[in-house]
């Protein structure tokens, strides 16, 4: 099973979300020094870690659980964002204003948060329906 267009939009969506926010998490990942090697990689690993608790939320929800080959597509689509990722919690995130302190997300969206005109909540319970 390959996963579904909806899916990946949602899987999307946070992505942006989370690389929008990349300062906040560089922030929470600073309580964690000197424990954590490096602070940098410590945020890098939160986001992948909220977006990929987001991809099974949007599984569980469903009512399904993620095969092999939807992991498998989900750590592609994850590793074609590390460096975007990686930009953003350096503070370097290309043509998107981003370090501005304003919350855009490179120009799309409303500065909220939000991804082409979606809003995502990461906390929420359920993924795409």
């Amino acid at each position: 099973m390959a996963i579904t267009e909806e899916n990946k939009e949602f899987i999307g969506s946070l992505l942006e979300y989370y690389i929008s926010e990349a300062e906040s998490y560089r922030q929470i990942a600073e309580n964690f020094a000197p424990s954590a090697k490096s602070v940098e990689d410590t945020a890098f690993g939160i986001i992948a870690g909220c977006v990929y608790s987001g991809f099974l939320q949007a599984y569980q929800s469903q009512q399904e659980s993620p095969g092999l080959e939807d992991v498998k597509e989900f750590y592609r689509i994850l590793n074609g964002k590390a460096p975007e990722i990686r930009k953003a919690v350096l503070g370097q995130r290309q043509g998107s204003g981003h370090g501005s302190g304003d919350g855009s997300s490179g120009g799309h969206g409303s500065g909220d948060g939000s991804s082409g005109g979606q809003k995502v909540d990461p906390g929420m319970k359920k993924g795409p329906k």
